[in-house]
């Protein structure tokens, strides 16, 4: 690690929202430490493909590193990081687009199995399986921004103002998507649901 990548920086540059509380000063290796499973998961949710996720996180993580001097401490860390994802999962998409526009509409892009294991999903390998490959495919049918606000405000757990913050989108827009995504989201599931009865 160079000289650069441990230079400490302080985590209160300025006033921090409340209940923020970074107990010290943190470096590079801190950040990647703590947050690199954050970052893959943020990543993959946005709708990496499985295949671009490591060049995806070594962008952030070079963004990160180059600008960590500059983070001021005046959100969390998380949310910086997420603002960072969110950005390079935009990039991402744009470069698929122009080189293989016949893939983004996909559902198979997940590999589910290397998704964490979580015991809340399912009791079992398959049906574990299934579920995330549908919440993968309910969300792909939400437009990008929709989907950002999605990821963010249900699966990350962030508010409305981190949000807003994260994306440089006003509160109410941010607010309006996430109704919209959810009432797209809950639909897709009804048909789904539906199809499926005899």
């Amino acid at each position: 690690m160079t000289k650069a990548a441990s230079t400490t920086v302080p985590a209160t540059l300025a006033p921090a929202p409340q209940g923020f509380v970074e107990a010290r000063p943190f470096t590079f290796d801190d950040v990647y430490e703590r947050h690199i499973d954050f970052v893959w998961r943020v990543l993959r949710r946005l709708g990496v493909p499985t295949r671009s996720l490591a060049d995806a996180a070594q962008d952030v993580l070079l963004v990160v590193h180059r600008r960590l001097n500059s983070f001021d401490g005046r959100a969390p860390l998380r949310s910086w990081l997420a603002g960072i994802c969110v950005r390079v999962a935009r990039q991402e998409y744009r470069t698929r687009r122009r080189r293989q526009p016949e893939m983004l509409d996909r559902a198979g892009w997940i590999d589910v199995d290397s998704l964490p294991d979580d015991a809340s999903l399912a009791s079992t390998q398959a049906e574990r399986r299934e579920r995330i490959e549908l919440l993968y495919e309910l969300m792909s049918a939400l437009d990008a921004p929709k989907r950002e606000v999605f990821v963010l405000a249900e699966l990350e757990q962030m508010t409305g103002p981190e949000i807003a913050e994260i994306l440089g989108a006003p509160l109410n827009t941010v607010y309006s998507r996430l109704r919209e995504a959810r009432i797209r989201f809950e639909r897709e599931l009804a048909n789904r649901e539906a199809r499926k009865v005899p």
